[in-house]
């Protein structure tokens, strides 16, 4: 395998790890106290950025072109790239994501065990 081929695999590989982060967390949710949820969501923002950054490098890899995930899915208003990994955060983007969580809880409240 050529250093180009070996690079695809590995961003496919990359992608699908972190898809299974991303349900990891979810699961996680599903059964976390309340209190820990805010913190889970800033978790699964930088997951799910992460996604949009590979799914990016992946396309240009093999078609030459940006599928635009960073600029589509972008940071929320206010949110600014941390120093350590490049995600992006906000304090708002949280409460937004909490705020969204209350509604996803509804949603799965009688139908995954754990969340009532």
């Amino acid at each position: 395998m050529d250093d180009y081929a070996e690079y695809i695999d590995l961003l496919k590989r990359s992608l699908a790890g972190e898809t299974e982060t991303v349900r990891l967390y979810l699961a996680c949710m599903a059964v976390a106290p309340p209190e820990h949820i805010p913190r889970l969501l800033e978790i699964q923002a930088d997951e799910t950025d992460h996604q949009a950054s590979i799914a990016d490098l992946l396309l240009e890899s093999v078609a030459g072109q940006s599928a635009d995930q960073e600029e589509l899915v972008g940071a929320p208003a206010g949110a600014q790239r941390s120093g350590s990994g490049g995600e992006r955060t906000s304090k708002g983007a949280v409460r937004d994501l909490a705020a969204g969580w209350g509604e996803a809880e509804r949603t799965l409240r009688g139908r995954v065990p754990g969340v009532e």
